[in-house]
């Protein structure tokens, strides 16, 4: 039997992240490194003044916690200041 008979489908995975930077850096930093995203919004501004930005990203992957970890580790080499990670939702 070929391999070919067969279809390998991985569950897909809208992901969140959170950055402590505006959305202007995040946009420019995302979009240099070539990394796709779909949503962009401020989520609050702290006392101090450091803004929050939500970013949400859809990703296939294996599970929900290997989606999290490729991706924390994928933004955390762009270089911007990544607070959290984590599923929004699981696409069936």
């Amino acid at each position: 039997m070929s391999l070919e008979s067969f279809d390998a489908v991985l569950p897909t995975f809208a992901l969140m992240a959170r950055f402590r930077n505006t959305p202007d850096v995040v946009v420019e930093r995302l979009t240099a490194a070539e990394l796709p995203f779909h949503e962009v919004a401020v989520e609050r501004t702290e006392s101090d003044g450091t803004v929050l930005v939500v970013v949400r990203f859809v990703e296939a992957s294996v599970d929900r916690s290997t989606a999290v970890a490729g991706l924390y580790e994928t933004l955390h080499d762009v270089a911007l200041d990544l607070d959290e990670v984590w599923v929004d939702r699981e696409f069936a």
